[in-house]
């Protein structure tokens, strides 16, 4: 499961995966939040919460990310999360998002907050 957080530096778009994540998921929320965002011309900045239990699921990932991961306006991406494996992941996964990437443990998500809200 995806959904939208609210509760992020002006700015930010902010998302939550916990759980099984589909490639259905992917198209249903994250696709639309990225598509609305860059209606207006301005940096992307991701606050991506990811729970202790999150996890993805088999599927057409290239058909359900549309092009969002090599988007030139990636400005920061935070990621946010205690998963030993996506820690682990993050800094490979990093080399495909043209943004500047950090992780941070969920105890210092206000640093993270702080930090994807940076110019």
């Amino acid at each position: 499961m995806i959904e939208l957080v609210d509760v992020v530096p002006s700015g930010v778009l902010g998302l939550r995966a916990g759980g099984l994540v589909t490639p259905d998921d992917y198209r249903s929320v994250v696709r639309p939040a990225f598509d609305s965002w860059l209606t207006e011309p301005r940096p992307l900045r991701v606050l991506a919460i990811l729970d202790d239990d999150f996890s993805y699921a088999d599927g057409d990932w290239q058909d359900a990310s549309g092009g969002v991961l090599r988007r030139n306006e990636w400005h920061r991406l935070g990621v946010v999360t205690d998963n030993s494996w996506v820690r682990r992941m993050a800094p490979i996964g990093s080399m495909f998002v043209p943004a500047r990437t950090r992780t941070f443990r969920m105890h210092r998500l206000h640093d993270a907050k702080t930090w994807v809200g940076r110019p």
